[in-house]
């Protein structure tokens, strides 16, 4: 009777074979994943698993959809950018910068165009960060002025640019993620004016429009300018003469401020924004801020190194499911006002803590420019682009971008844990293992 030859092998789902259980030429099987493992040593001993040159992992990172972040090569071209997967600046030193050319296909091959047109508004905060840099902490980041698509690139104006470390070099891996907030920006593009600011519509101060004038009058006189407002009211884009607004909510008298409150007011309360929510600053230091409000741990920039941001907005949302999950070591936050240059950028140095109804949030890498706001000055709380939530505040496969490392042992030597994703030069995925 013939006998049955088996290899070397494991049922339990997950379980990879150490360098001291398999000898070189020996074959390991996982019967429960269906993966098969070899030996590999040159010169540091490894385990490789067999045909996972493009695993089902790697193809599952590259075909996440682009939402608010991308990732892309560094061109020191300064210019249009020639071929897809490069982004660059107007000027070969990044914090003089006052355009971002990106192609409009990653560094996946991915088209970005729709993401692009989505998300690249007027107001929103983008972030560029190098992550060949160490621990991925240079980064630039500024607010976004105007953007223009072309057949292969996106060129976005930008000002109030800050950065963090050195101009990258060329081919570095760049993360380019948008920041959006919730405010009037879209309403004001509408119109094609601006009102004063995000937090009320104040006084007019344009030559075509003062306080009082109707909005029946002005989508009439502007036109096609207007075709978002005009198209949300159900006016056809060509008219000329409105007629009378048969609404329940807008009538022929109802004025552009009031309408423009309205609307601003139905966008900020009707959903949570994923990256920022609105809030008041508190002038007091230390627990407690009171419901909407947020306030620092000193009164001197010089000092701060503690947000304690309430569970609840200004707006009456209660946020603590959002925060509970996204405030964890490695998440950059950021503070800014509306109608000031007053911004704190920093990252959190370990999970925040819940007592009661707010946070406390301790700080490191921390970019402060301006002063500590006033007393319930209007400000902006959100989250900016960062290293992922794993507990060691490495990069991780949400971000779409993984650090690269030679093998399982260098990964280790660089503070991966078991279970983070790192990458090969040759641009294979790979998890830490024991």
């Amino acid at each position: 009777m013939s006998e049955k030859i088996q290899l070397r092998r494991s049922s339990v789902s997950g379980r990879v074979p150490t360098t001291s259980q398999l000898d070189l030429g020996e074959i390991g099987i996982n019967t429960h994943d269906g993966k098969l493992y070899i030996k590999k040593d040159d010169g540091t001993a490894s385990i490789v698993e067999v045909g996972a040159g493009i695993s089902d992992l790697e193809a599952e990172v590259e075909n996440l959809p682009v939402t608010n972040s991308t990732t892309y090569l560094f061109t020191t071209s300064t210019g249009n950018v020639a071929s897809s997967s490069v982004l660059g600046f107007n000027n070969a030193n990044w914090s003089s910068a006052t355009y971002i050319y990106a192609s409009l296909w990653n560094s996946q091959g991915k088209s970005v165009k729709a993401a692009a047109q989505e998300h690249l508004k007027k107001g929103a905060i983008v972030v560029v960060q190098n992550m060949s840099s160490t621990n991925g902490d240079d980064y630039l980041r500024a607010k976004v002025k105007s953007v223009s698509i072309t057949s292969n690139t996106v060129k976005v104006h930008i000002d109030s640019v800050t950065t963090e470390g050195s101009t990258p070099t060329l081919l570095d891996n760049l993360t380019f993620g948008v920041v959006s907030t919730t405010n009037s920006f879209i309403i004001e593009e509408a119109l094609g004016f601006d009102v004063e600011d995000s937090t009320g519509v104040g006084a007019f101060t344009t030559s075509e429009l003062t306080d009082n004038v109707t909005l029946k009058s002005v989508l009439e006189t502007l036109g096609g300018k207007a075709k978002l407002l005009r198209e949300g009211l159900g006016v056809s884009v060509g008219d000329t003469d409105l007629g009378t607004f048969a609404g329940s909510t807008i009538d022929d008298n109802q004025t552009v401020k009031g309408a423009l409150r309205d609307l601003e007011i139905g966008l900020e309360s009707g959903s949570i924004s994923v990256n920022a929510s609105r809030y008041k600053f508190s002038t007091s230091t230390g627990a407690g801020p009171g419901s909407g409000k947020l306030r620092y741990d000193s009164t001197s920039t010089s000092n701060i190194d503690r947000i304690y941001l309430h569970d609840t907005d200004r707006d009456g949302r209660d946020l603590k499911p959002f925060y509970d999950f996204m405030l964890k070591k490695g998440v950059y936050v950021y503070v800014t006002s509306p109608d000031t240059d007053d911004t704190l950028l920093a990252k959190l140095s370990s999970d925040a803590t819940y007592t009661t109804d707010y946070y406390t949030i301790d700080l490191e890498s921390i970019q402060l420019s301006g002063n500590v706001p006033s007393a319930d000055q209007a400000l902006t709380f959100g989250l900016a682009i960062g290293p992922s939530i794993s507990g060691t505040g490495q990069l991780s496969v949400a971000n779409n971008t993984v650090p690269i490392y030679s093998d399982n042992t260098s990964a280790k030597t660089g503070g991966l844990v078991d279970g983070d994703v790192y990458r090969t030069s040759g641009g294979n995925l790979k998890i830490v293992y024991t």
